[in-house]
């Protein structure tokens, strides 16, 4: 058992700094999921290609609905 710890004391190693690393990152993209459920939007004018702006404004104007939502819109 000593020899097995011994030879394989570097992958041990490795496992133990690729386990740290995996739990930072899990740290920081759970920071990030954070900050888009809680960050209100700061404009409300979305243009082409901006689907993620627009989703989030949505999901936020939803959240903040008490009753119900109205949409208008515009005559072409």
């Amino acid at each position: 058992m000593r020899r097995f710890l011994s030879a394989n004391a570097q992958i041990f190693q490795r496992h133990n700094r690729i386990e740290m690393k995996l739990l930072e990152h899990d740290e920081k993209i759970n920071d990030l999921f954070k900050k888009f459920e809680t960050e209100e939007p700061q404009q409300g004018i979305f243009y082409d290609g901006q689907v993620f702006d627009a989703y989030k404004f949505v999901a936020w104007l939803v959240k903040k609905a008490k009753k119900k939502i109205i949409l208008i819109e515009p005559l072409l």
